[in-house]
C-alpha cells in the first residue's frame, strides 16, 4: 500500500507477488487468501494501465513533460523542459524545471506538453495491454479460487465475476467486451441473492452491466470498431463527428494565423492529445494540411 500512495509501481507490484507467494505457502495455493493477493495485484495492473492512458491523453496530470513557451516577462524560461508537479488550479499549473529543479506556477497557454518519439509511445501502449491482460489473467484465477473455495452462491464469488468484467471491458475488443457482459451478469445475479437491497454493490454492478451492455451496442453498430484496443473504445459516428469538430475548432484556437489552414503534425498531435485521440504510433516529421 506504502508503494502504491508513492506511485512505485514495480515495487508494489513485486511486494504483491511475494504475498501471492507467501500465502500459498502458508495457506494453499487454492486458498481465499491467495485469491485476495491475485486480486490486488490485477487492481494494481488496472491503476497502472489507466494512469499510463491518462498521462498519454491529458496535457496537465502530475507527471506530465512540458516545455515553457510564450513568456514575455521571463523570456529566460522560454524553451525549458519540465514535469508538471500539480494539476491546473486557477488556470495555473505548478511544473519542476529539469534545469535547477527550479518550481514555476504558468498559465495553461505557457505550456506545452512534450510528446515522446513513435518508438517510446509503442513502447508505452505495448505496455498497457499487458497491464490489462495481467489483470484479467489474475482476476480469473482469483474468480477459479473463489469458485472452489467459496462456491457459486458467495458475496465474494459476486465481486471476483465482477472484477473480471471491468478487466475484460477494460480491453475495448468486441469479443472480451461481451464475455465481459456475461460476467456481470453473473455477478449481478448473484449479489442480489445473497445481498439485501440496499447494498450499493446492487447498483453498482448494475451500472456497469449497463455500461457493458452498451459498448457491445456499439460494436454491432456497422462499421463501428474501437479505435484502439486497451486504448479507446468503440464510438458512434455521432460522436466521432462532434469529437472532430471539437478537435479543429480547439486547432485552430491554438495555430498563431488564424487565416491559414495548415498545421504542423506537432500542433495537431497536440490536439489529439488534449481531445484524446493521441495516436501512439504516427510520426512527427511532417507538416499536415487540413
Amino acid at each position: 500500500r506504502t508503494y502504491v500512495n508513492l506511485g512505485l509501481f514495480k515495487q508494489a507490484r513485486i511486494t504483491l507477488q511475494e504475498a501471492v507467494d507467501t500465502s500459498s505457502r502458508r495457506h494453499g495455493c487454492e486458498s481465499a487468501e491467495v485469491a485476495v493477493c491475485h486480486s490486488r495485484v490485477a487492481t494494481l495492473c488496472g491503476q497502472q494501465a489507466e494512469k499510463i492512458m491518462l498521462m498519454s491523453s491529458s496535457l496537465y496530470l502530475p507527471g506530465s513533460r512540458v516545455c515553457v513557451e510564450g513568456l514575455k516577462n521571463h523570456p529566460q524560461y522560454n524553451g525549458l523542459e519540465g514535469t508538471v508537479i500539480r494539476s491546473a488550479i486557477d488556470s495555473r499549473i505548478c511544473i519542476r524545471l529539469d534545469q535547477g529543479s527550479e518550481e514555476l506556477r504558468l498559465k495553461l497557454e505557457n505550456v506545452r506538453t512534450l510528446i515522446g518519439t513513435a518508438d517510446e509511445r509503442k513502447e508505452r501502449y505495448k505496455t498497457i495491454l499487458e497491464l490489462v491482460a495481467e489483470e484479467i489473467d489474475r482476476n480469473k484465477e482469483g474468480l477459479r479460487i473463489h469458485l472452489k473455495t467459496k462456491g457459486v452462491k458467495h458475496v465474494n464469488t459476486a465481486g471476483a465475476y465482477y472484477n473480471l468484467g471491468i478487466a475484460l471491458s477494460r480491453t475495448c475488443r468486441p469479443a472480451e467486451t461481451r464475455e465481459a457482459v456475461v460476467m456481470l451478469i453473473k455477478a449481478g445475479k448473484i449479489v442480489r441473492r445473497v445481498s439485501a437491497e440496499e447494498d450499493p454493490n446492487v447498483l453498482k454492478y448494475a451500472q456497469a452491466l449497463e455500461k457493458a451492455h452498451a459498448a457491445v451496442a456499439r460494436f454491432d453498430v456497422a462499421g463501428v470498431l474501437s479505435a484502439m484496443p486497451g486504448w479507446w473504445p468503440p464510438t458512434s459516428q455521432k460522436d466521432d463527428e462532434a469529437d472532430m469538430a471539437a478537435l479543429f475548432v480547439a486547432l485552430q484556437a491554438r495555430h498563431d494565423n488564424s487565416d491559414s489552414l495548415t498545421m504542423t503534425s506537432e500542433e495537431m498531435q497536440q490536439g489529439l492529445r488534449t481531445n484524446g485521440l493521441f495516436n501512439f504510433t504516427a510520426s512527427s516529421s511532417d507538416s499536415v494540411d487540413v
